[in-house]
């Protein structure tokens, strides 16, 4: 995380929600180090879970360029030939979920525009929407045009960022972490996804309306880019907060209720045993 955190500054990537990503592989990862076991690996297993994290590492390296996504394959690839050398079996699942997300982001990137244009579409519509309460806008295509307060005609367009896709993706993939470290919670996953899916969603509309809001107010693209790189994160970072607290405390409610219920199973057994 310290890695990925400095890279958003050496790198200069701007926003980006791979952070998001390793934060909850760490979450899990450090969960699973502590209430799972631990067993051997087989010789094989070893030798293919380092072959895996090496031939990670050098993709990395060989990639067009070197970025986020590129620096979590890195990181990615170390941590797997890590805990396949300490045996550390529980580990090797959640290390290699960044490799997955940073290959899938580089693979679908170049398709990425016809693939949610459905849900740019529906950005669109719901932020012009919300808008045009409070603001005479017009739009051509994707672009809302509207005065600022200051007088200045504002242009701000909505595309393939403005998607609300890289929120949704982290959401996602953090869903599917928590799922494969807390199976017995799978019956109810259903509904917790929706909500969770469906409020980050509805977040991303927030976002993208508070950028226009700014470009209303101030008439300055230079606070419009601002808002830009920095509003999302912010906001999804609370979100995440919030969503992730009610989730977890569910989680350990339904594992307490579990446990009581398993010594009251004993206790009964105990009984009818003391009675034969």
């Amino acid at each position: 995380m310290l890695c990925l955190i400095s890279s958003l500054v050496i790198l200069n990537v701007g926003m980006s929600y791979f952070p998001f990503v390793w934060m909850a592989v760490g979450v899990i990862v450090i969960y699973k180090a502590k209430h799972e076991k631990n067993s051997e690996l087989s010789n094989l297993t070893k030798v293919l879970c380092i072959l895996t994290g090496l031939s990670a590492c050098i993709l990395a390296f060989y990639m067009p360029s070197f970025r986020m996504p590129e620096l979590s394959i890195l990181l990615s690839g170390i941590s797997i030939v890590f805990f396949a050398l300490l045996e550390f079996r529980p580990l090797l699942l959640p290390s290699s979920i960044p490799i997955i997300v940073a290959i899938a982001s580089r693979t679908l990137r170049p398709n990425l525009a016809s693939l949610v244009a459905p849900l740019v579409d529906l950005t669109f519509k719901a932020v012009s929407i919300i808008l045009s309460l409070f603001i005479d806008i017009q739009s051509s295509g994707h672009t809302l045009i509207f005065p600022s307060r200051e007088g200045a005609i504002m242009r701000i367009g909505i595309d393939t960022s403005c998607s609300g896709i890289w929120s949704l993706g982290a959401f996602t993939i953090a869903m599917f972490l928590v799922l494969i470290t807390f199976p017995y919670i799978f019956r109810k996953w259903a509904v917790f996804f929706s909500l969770g899916f469906l409020g980050t969603y509805f977040l991303n509309i927030v976002r993208v309306t508070s950028v226009c809001l700014v470009g209303y107010y101030t008439g300055s693209y230079e606070y419009v880019s601002l808002s830009h790189t920095h509003i999302g994160w912010i906001l999804f970072t609370i979100w995440m907060i919030i969503f992730w607290y009610f989730f977890i405390s569910m989680i350990l409610k339904e594992k307490r209720a579990r446990k009581l219920d398993k010594e009251r199973e004993n206790d009964h057994n105990r009984a009818i045993n003391r009675k034969g």
